[in-house]
């Protein structure tokens, strides 16, 4: 073998080694943000729902430190709306992807079981859709395009495939700064609880998404960024689930906002020391009534999460109160409700101190087949309270 051959070997294998590697980050951070996306399931044919050619264009497209960073983009099972009753529909992942610059799209859709969700344009038979908005302006100007790979929406007009649904965008400005602006993605709701759209970052504005005549949900009020604009925090309604039955709509929408703490201190702050991170409200979703969501021990329409850090009992309240895995850096979360004992529960952290882009400390909630709890940054980390 020549000189040149062996030179093109080594650079195949280096090639493929790095997008093995790549790809199983994806797979990793994939696992834990949006449990379902989880290439260990596979179709009734035997088949990898994503491969590794796909988590890896997936993982160029987004960026790796952008899906290891569940808090700034989202993923649930969506609102589906049949006659008068609504059910839970696919699981789809949005990401924000405009860290990586480019003339590509806005945002994608992770669609990994490939089915449809009609109000937005999500067809079946596609893992990826790239989510184009050609003018911050309110109107019907976003396109939605389903791709084969992920890496097409670094284009900024991908393949050959023409818009599946044209979208209407509503512009909220509040006044602030791009820079209070998160570059997250969330999924919202429909004030009539008929569907999920997409709400983005634009600039120094905010951008509700979805198919037109979407009643847009109401923006929260207050001085602080953190409250006024949503991407900052997470509002969605909840599921439950039990050992013997699937998860099923409550009728229950929870918000949880990050505090200052969450964004701003080091893990040193934490040490066996309590410091609320995350506020949460709930509200009925239709009618009035009593809200409570006991799956994170939450009995009442408030209640305030802290975090510490620290072996069992060294964190006040937590000896023998709670059966955690083994951890070599325990961390732990109190949640209390006004009038009520707190509840301590388990926190699965992720360290990210060797992320070179900054984390901004904002929150939602984390879908789980049989729960949902919260993710919420913790230091140069993620948390998630379960």
């Amino acid at each position: 073998m020549g000189g040149a051959a062996v030179l093109v070997l080594v650079a195949l294998v280096f090639w493929w080694l790095r997008g093995t590697s790549q790809a199983e980050l994806v797979r990793a951070a994939l696992k834990r943000a949006c449990p379902a996306h989880d290439t260990d399931m596979l179709t009734a044919e035997g088949k990898a729902l994503l491969t590794n050619r796909d988590l890896s264009d997936l993982g160029e497209a987004i960026g790796i430190e952008a899906i290891q960073t569940p808090e700034d983009h989202d993923c649930q099972r969506l609102i589906v709306m049949t006659g008068t009753s609504v059910s839970l529909g696919p699981l789809l992942g949005i990401f924000d992807r405009r860290d990586q610059g480019g003339p590509g799209a806005d945002a994608m859709i992770v669609n990994q079981l490939r089915r449809p969700y009609d109000p937005l344009g999500v067809v079946a038979g596609y893992a990826f859709s790239c989510i184009y908005i050609d003018n911050v302006q309110t109107g019907m100007n976003v396109r939605v395009i389903a791709v084969t790979r992920a890496s097409d929406c670094r284009q900024g007009s991908p393949g050959t495939n023409p818009p599946t649904k044209p979208l209407w965008v509503e512009v909220r400005d509040r006044g602030y700064t791009a820079n209070d602006y998160p570059l997250a993605a969330r999924w919202d709701t429909d004030k009539q609880q008929r569907w999920n759209y997409i709400g983005l970052a634009c600039g120094n504005k905010w951008c509700e998404i979805g198919p037109q005549g979407t009643d847009f949900s109401d923006d929260d009020q207050g001085s602080d960024y953190r409250v006024a604009i949503k991407g900052w925090y997470d509002r969605q309604r909840l599921s439950v689930a039990t050992p013997t039955t699937p998860p099923q709509l409550s009728n229950v929408i929870g918000t949880v906002r990050p505090r200052a703490a969450a964004g701003d201190l080091d893990e040193t702050h934490y040490n066996s020391t309590w410091l609320e991170v995350a506020a949460v409200k709930l509200a009925p979703a239709t009618g009035v009534g009593i809200v409570t969501y006991l799956k994170l021990g939450i009995d009442g329409d408030t209640a305030d999460v802290a975090l510490c850090r620290g072996a069992s009992g060294s964190c006040p309240g937590t000896s023998g109160t709670t059966s955690c895995p083994t951890s070599s850096d325990p961390w732990w979360a109190r949640i209390t409700v006004p009038g009520k004992s707190p509840v301590y529960r388990c926190v699965d952290r992720e360290d990210h101190s060797n992320h070179k882009g900054k984390m901004r400390g904002t929150a939602r909630w984390a879908w789980k087949d049989d729960d949902e709890g919260i993710w919420i940054r913790c230091a140069k980390g993620c948390c998630q309270v379960y």
